[in-house]
């Protein structure tokens, strides 16, 4: 399946090759290091240095490689960025790239040894400092509390007992037998042509996955509210609370629950940022986002050590105070304003539309931006009540220093 975004908004070409395969606990690690180890050098360029002199070779060509986790699937993506042929009337250049991706992903040799050992120790030390940085550990271990053993509350590296376990010749078997087997799905967008179209068709071997084979149902329902505490060495205190919801990408509430997510505590002038920040100074950091793969709705804050309990207290009252009694048509206001001022600035980033793209195949119909910003302004004061109605407390995680956990 490929799709197509054709504008001349930007002066390069952009294509994202994303390889997908059923989400599974035992092969998120096998999926990390062949992600890193096939861009890290091809047979005919067998070293990182003659790999990267190739791409700076061919205009400055970028190639970068990712796993995400998306729905009940695992993706490894390369976004490949490509000067537009026909502003440096280069008309082979991007049929010589195309060739470089494909000499990355297929008919591999055995792959060297000590790229595989380089790789591999670069990601097991990715685990190792986890904890450095302070933020993501704690957002990790916060997933963790939630999803326990499925792939969502592990790292994308997986395990360390699964990549410590991983073997060179493990890793090829895995490649051969079923990473060259998975779907693999392309976007495309820039000023492109219909005979660039038909060179990645002709070069690209993609499947077409049907609408019934991509409706999005949540892997995970509400449990009863669990409260955990973890004590390391660091000054601050990290708050996570979750909320789960039903409410997908797709469903007629998706818009109300975006305005809800930046009313809480995404912007400026939300509850969170104007009281727990400003207000009362509880806080130095607060957010929120909602992930409609995992259905779930987080609020963060990042507070001094001493402050913690109290600063947790007084967010769960502002949220007790908007399940109760919603939002006001000033908040609500603003925080359409601002969402479709995101919305706008997206455009400015090529690797926006990429993704757009790619969640519109996954989960319905592509919509234009017109049709965006109508759905966000069709979205009333019941219907934030109605997105409201779907939340239920499902943990609250407390990462932080000080005083040992009572």
């Amino acid at each position: 399946m490929i799709a197509i975004n054709k504008n001349k908004s930007f002066k390069t070409i952009q294509i994202v090759f994303w390889f997908k395969e059923e989400l599974n606990l035992e092969t998120i690690g096998y999926r990390f290091l062949l992600s890193k180890l096939l861009r890290y050098a091809t047979d005919q360029n067998p070293t990182p240095k003659q790999f990267n002199e190739k791409l700076s070779f061919l205009y400055g060509t970028r190639l970068v490689e990712n796993v995400k986790l998306t729905k009940d699937s695992h993706f490894i993506c390369y976004v490949l960025t490509l000067p537009d042929p026909k502003i440096i009337e280069e008309s082979h250049l991007l049929e010589e790239t195309l060739l470089l991706v494909k000499e990355m992903i297929y008919h591999r040799k055995l792959f060297d040894e000590k790229h595989f050992k380089v790789v591999k120790q670069n990601s097991l030390d990715m685990i190792d400092k986890i904890k450095e940085d302070k933020t993501n550990y704690g957002k990790l271990k916060y997933y963790q509390t939630i999803y326990k053993d499925h792939p969502f509350g592990q790292m994308s590296t997986g395990s360390r007992k699964l990549l410590e376990s991983i073997t060179l010749n493990d890793l090829y078997n895995y490649y051969q037998n079923e990473f060259l087997d998975n779907e693999l799905i392309i976007t495309m967008n820039g000023n492109l042509e219909d005979n660039d179209i038909n060179l990645v068709e002709k070069m690209f071997k993609t499947t077409l996955t049907t609408k019934d084979q991509m409706e999005y149902t949540p892997f995970i329902y509400p449990t009863e509210a669990v409260i955990k505490e973890e004590k390391i060495s660091m000054q601050q205190a990290l708050i996570y609370i979750g909320y789960h919801s039903p409410i997908t990408y797709f469903d007629d509430l998706y818009e109300a629950m975006l305005l809800l997510t930046i009313i809480i505590g995404s912007s400026p002038e939300s509850r969170l940022f104007k009281i727990i920040r400003e207000e009362q100074m509880l806080a130095y950091d607060v957010d929120t986002e909602f992930d409609f793969d995992r259905g779930l709705l987080t609020l963060y804050a990042g507070v001094d050590t001493q402050d913690k309990d109290e600063a947790l207290s007084k967010i769960m009252e502002i949220m007790e105070s908007i399940l109760d009694y919603g939002v006001s048509y000033d908040e609500l206001y603003h925080a359409k304003s601002y969402l479709k001022s995101v919305l706008y600035t997206s455009l400015d980033y090529q690797l926006s539309h990429s993704i757009e793209a790619f969640i519109h195949l996954l989960c319905r119909q592509n919509l234009t931006l017109e049709e965006r910003i109508e759905r966000i302004d069709a979205v009333t004061i019941e219907t934030i009540k109605n997105a409201l109605n779907s939340l239920r407390l499902t943990n609250v995680f407390i990462l932080h220093g000080g005083d040992e956990i009572a």
